[in-house]
């Protein structure tokens, strides 16, 4: 290691300072645990049984529910959103934007 003649000790008051200054800015306090946001979840305004649900992962909006196309921004009409993790811990999985449960059936959007 180079010494460039700052001691160990001046060194971690300097990060220490910084630390506490860098907390003051933003307002932030070390001790503060991150809060997760968590979205509201939407239901479905179309009401039928969604057998079948993909969307292409090379085309930005190529979706299909059922074999009939429709827009990505529309899947949310079909699908209820749900979080990927509850999916995930059910035994189901993810193809954004679909999830889909342990039997390979859609049972929402992420």
């Amino acid at each position: 290691m180079l010494d460039h003649g700052i001691s160990k000790t001046s060194a971690k008051d300097a990060i220490a300072a910084y630390s506490l200054d860098a907390n003051v800015t933003s307002g932030e306090s070390v001790d503060d645990e991150p809060q997760i946001e968590k979205t509201p979840m939407t239901k479905p305004t179309q009401t039928i049984d969604v057998k079948e649900a993909w969307c292409n992962p090379r085309a930005d909006d190529e979706c299909t529910i059922n074999g009939k196309k429709v827009l990505k921004e529309e899947l949310k009409q079909y699908l209820p959103a749900v979080y990927e993790l509850e999916v995930l811990n059910a035994g189901g999985h993810c193809e954004y934007p679909i999830c889909y449960d342990k039997n390979d059936k859609p049972i929402g959007i992420n």
